[in-house]
């Protein structure tokens, strides 16, 4: 009886270790919001140095989506960047 409950402990902790090793391996897949995946896109159009047309593609998706603060943001510093302050 005990040689059994010791076989059968064993194969609990083998099967544990093996189901996370399998869960591991496939990571569970990443849900980005609309948000996310235009700032990542304009993140390309800037590692690419065409500001112009990120801020293009930023007031496009600016028409869908007004109010969000993050995009607005992102809008900000892309101006400031084409349009540096005058200095007197």
């Amino acid at each position: 009886m005990s040689v059994a409950a010791i076989g059968i402990f064993m194969l609990i902790i083998v099967l544990l270790f093996y189901w996370r090793m399998v869960s591991e391996r496939n990571p569970v897949r990443k849900v980005r919001s609309t948000t996310e995946e235009i700032l990542e896109k304009v993140q390309v159009f800037e590692s690419l140095a065409k500001d112009a047309e990120a801020l293009k593609y930023l007031n496009e998706q600016l028409q869908k989506m007004p109010a969000d603060a993050q995009l607005l943001n992102k809008k900000e510093e892309l101006t400031g960047r084409l349009n540096p302050p005058q200095e007197p």
